[in-house]
């Protein structure tokens, strides 16, 4: 494989593969797979609301629950397609365009239903998005519907040298069709907000437009009361726009993972990275593998040989 490399951009990643000391041509073969295309979606329709509780627990997890109100007008649909992106960039602001590293979040989901509380059918796929198909294959709906999704997420919580953070993608950018309007709120645990009342940072940002905005012009963002945030759009979104939050809270309020499960994290990164990474863009493959490493010398305080974690990256993949 390697002597058939004829572009600058995969003889950067094998440059960047070995100087990581793991064996080329196998990392190559994960990365460079076949990608499955994201099933397409129809227009036609509207998304009339859209609204999202994150829970913040004291062990860092989060409960969410989103709720989608859709208008089919006329058409027979069987349901939406919720892309979640999980793994994405942190950008800063406008005034400093540039990416603050990565968000990286697991989900799991509890239950999908509709505004009375019945059970919706649902499939989840994908990895660096997750694709949430809703809906009775054997029915058809028109009209005004509501979609409530019940999920957690884990693992991606930002700690910082000065504050911690909560950066999530309200509600993606991958819709094909308008948002008229979109909101969401961030709750703290009430008492260890509390405990952190008169400490600082509280900060509270948002951005409205495309991948990646840092602009701030279509929405508002608050920290409305003791570990209570409150963001909203203030204009509607167009197809393949979208509402991202960023809360920020003292340091301590929420206990980092400790070390040795930010090195474990890693290392089931790493490994999804190598076995998986058909689905995910180089440079966060590449950049979960440096992880792995630096999680290693964290923990034993010395530089990892590099046949030790080729060993053992090639002993997580056995059986792909």
């Amino acid at each position: 494989m390697e002597e058939g490399l004829k572009t600058p951009h995969l003889a950067r990643l094998t440059v960047a593969v070995r100087a990581l000391g793991f064996p080329v041509g196998f990392a190559l073969a994960a990365l460079l797979s076949p990608v499955n295309g994201a099933h397409a979606q129809d227009t036609g329709w509207t998304i009339t609301d859209f609204h999202a509780d994150y829970v913040v627990h004291p062990d860092g997890s989060l409960g969410v629950i989103e709720r989608i109100l859709v208008d089919f007008d006329g058409l027979e649909r069987h349901g939406i397609y919720r892309t979640i992106p999980v793994v994405y960039k942190r950008q800063v602001s406008a005034e400093v365009p540039l990416s603050a590293g990565r968000v990286r979040f697991s989900l799991d989901v509890r239950e999908v239903s509709d505004a009375a509380g019945n059970a919706i059918p649902y499939e989840v796929s994908g990895i660096q998005n997750k694709e949430i198909r809703i809906g009775d294959p054997d029915r058809t709906v028109s009209g005004r519907q509501t979609y409530v999704i019940d999920y957690t997420l884990s693992g991606g919580l930002g700690f910082f040298e000065e504050f911690d953070e909560l950066y999530w993608q309200v509600t993606g950018t991958g819709w094909p069709v308008p948002i008229e309007h979109a909101s969401a709120t961030v709750l703290l645990p009430p008492d260890l907000a509390i405990a952190f009342v008169d400490s600082a940072p509280w900060q509270a940002r948002c951005y409205a437009g495309g991948p990646e905005s840092t602009s701030a012009a279509g929405c508002t963002a608050a920290y409305a009361s003791p570990g209570t945030y409150r963001f909203e759009t203030v204009t509607s979104l167009n197809p393949g726009e979208g509402l991202t939050l960023a809360a920020g809270w003292p340091k301590g309020l929420i206990a980092p993972p400790p070390i040795t499960r930010r090195a474990q994290d890693a290392l089931l990164r790493a490994k999804k990275g190598l076995c998986d990474g058909r689905a995910l863009p180089e440079e966060f493959v590449l950049a979960d593998l440096q992880e792995a490493r630096s999680a290693f010398e964290e923990v034993t305080g010395r530089r990892t040989p590099d046949d030790v974690l080729t060993h053992i990256f090639e002993r997580f993949c056995i059986g792909k």
